[in-house]
This record gives structure tokens, sequence and C-alpha cells, in this order.
């Protein structure tokens, strides 16, 4: 009788453990959704805006391209006044436009830096959801397969690991004794 006792406190164990295993795998499964989830958004958010940004700013820096282009075609050919696109500019104006061209070029590799380094964090959120899976998947089936192991065992009495140390047991004697055989 003791060993029956202790066979279904095991199995009482089994499936307490298993059963709380699944469930608390589920609510951190749903935990770092949430977190994996704000994450990606902040994430792919910034980028967003950073490529908006590098490519409003390139477009910005063509323009300035162009417009000292034409200016030094112009005081190349000796005018007076330098007029592009009509608008006309002044040579402090001009000066002013190639010191924001340099500007722009450190401004634009800076975006490209920032665009590079959130490109790599979308990676890791990737990878944090890779890791979420493989984990929890591991932990769902330990839990599950002791939670119906334990439960199995428990209810239906059955003995899965037999305690044989003592000699055989009643119930394989009986059937030993009952079985059929020629006479």
């Amino acid at each position: 009788m003791p060993e029956t006792m202790d066979n279904d406190r095991w199995s009482m164990i089994s499936a307490v453990f298993g059963t709380l295993l699944v469930i608390g795998t589920l609510l951190l499964i749903w935990s770092q959704l949430q977190r994996i989830e704000a994450r990606a958004d902040r994430i792919y958010a910034q980028a967003v805006l950073v490529q908006l940004e590098l490519d409003s700013l390139e477009k910005e820096m063509l323009a300035l391209e162009g417009v000292l282009r034409a200016a030094r075609e112009q005081r190349g050919e000796g005018a007076a006044r330098i007029e592009v696109g009509g608008i006309r500019y002044s040579e402090d104006e001009i000066r002013r436009l190639e010191s924001e061209l340099r500007g722009f070029g450190d401004i634009i590799a800076v975006k490209r830096k920032t665009l590079a380094a959130l490109n790599r964090s979308k990676a890791s959120v990737l990878l944090d959801l890779q890791i979420l899976f493989w984990g929890s998947l591991f932990s769902l089936l330990v839990g599950v397969i002791a939670a119906a192991l334990g439960y199995l065992s428990w209810f239906h009495k059955v003995r899965i690991f037999r305690d044989r140390r003592h000699g055989p047991r009643a119930e394989d004697l009986q059937a030993f004794e009952e079985a059929p055989g020629p006479r």
C-alpha cells in the first residue's frame, strides 16, 4: 500500500508540475510577445522616419549640387550675376550653399549609420522571436508530456515505472498462472 501512495504522489506531482509549466509558459509567451511587439513597432517606426529623412536629405543635396554646378558654369563664363532656375544668387549665398552642402554630407552619413543600427535592431528582434519560439516549444512539450503522464497515471492507476526490486508483482504471477497453455 505505501508503494501505491508513493506512486500516486509522484503522479500528482507530475500532473501539477506539467500543468503549471504549460500555464506558466503560455503566460511568459504572452508577456514576451507584448514586449517584442512594442519594441518592433518602435524600431520599424524609427527606421521609416530615418529612411524618409535620408531620402529627403539626399534629394535636397542633389538640388544644392545642381545649383552649385550651374553657378560654377556661370562663373566660368564670366557672368556678373548668377541666376539658376530663375533665382538670382549673390556670392555670399553661393558660399553659404557650399557650406550647407558639406553639412548635408555629414548629416547623411549619420543618418545612414543610424539606419544601419536600426537594421541590426530588426535582426535582434527576429532573433528574440526565434529564441522565444524554440524555448517555449521545448517547455510546452515537457509540460504537456509531464501533465499527460501524470494525469494518466494518477486517474487510471497506470504504473509506468513498476518497482521490481522486491520480486514480481502479484498481477504478473496471476498472468502466468492464467495463461492458456497446452494441456
